[in-house]
């Protein structure tokens, strides 16, 4: 399990996309300042981005708490899509990739969603 300083109430400050890499930038409620970098990017989304987001939680999720709402944000599938969509190939797959996710979810502003290794 990684050991992330506390960012409930904290902000995403800004998001640098390259290549498979991506790096948030985060800033605790005192201030302090963390480059979240996520490499081997499969699919990241970002919602909703705006000045002062707050951030409620970071949290680094494993295949089996992945569900098929954060697949279908994640991947913006189609409603045709997700009719034929099923969570355990997807999981089998994302596991041979070897990938994790991460999820950012915001008081106010930005959601972050991405699926990396």
């Amino acid at each position: 399990m990684i050991d992330l300083p506390n960012f409930h109430d904290g902000f995403v400050d800004g998001v640098l996309v390259s290549d498979s890499e991506v790096r948030i930038l985060l800033r605790t409620a005192k201030n302090d300042r963390f480059t979240l970098t996520l490499g081997g990017i499969e699919a990241l989304r970002v919602n909703d981005f705006r000045q002062g987001n707050i951030v409620f939680d970071v949290e680094f999720l494993e295949l089996s708490q992945i569900d098929s709402d954060f697949v279908f944000e994640l991947y913006d599938y189609s409603e045709q899509y997700k009719e034929k969509f099923v969570l355990q190939e997807w999981t089998e797959k994302a596991k041979k990739k070897g990938l994790t996710a991460v999820q950012i979810t915001p008081s106010y502003g930005c959601t972050i969603l991405a699926a990396f290794k």
